[in-house]
């Protein structure tokens, strides 16, 4: 599965859930590419770009062939 199909199969699952989920964070495990683009965080930790989400409130996480996509999204509050 390519990028585009993957983050468009992602919003749908969002979607299922009833919201309008805002996309806050990806992440491109194949391209090796992420958003939004950040410095690198310590070794250990997540990834600066899971640590933006996280802090802006992102409350669903999708998950594409095991960590070769992630997309990050802030849906409904009771999301989780």
């Amino acid at each position: 599965m390519e990028f585009d199909r993957a983050q468009e199969a992602a919003r749908e699952l969002a979607r299922s859930y009833g919201t309008e989920a805002e996309l806050l964070a990806w992440f491109d495990g194949k391209a090796g590419r992420y958003f939004p683009e950040t410095a690198n965080c310590l070794e250990g930790m997540p990834p600066s770009w899971a640590q933006l989400a996280e802090a802006k409130g992102g409350n669903l996480t999708v998950d594409v062939n095991h960590g070769t996509y992630v997309f990050v999204f802030k849906g409904k509050q009771s999301l989780s």
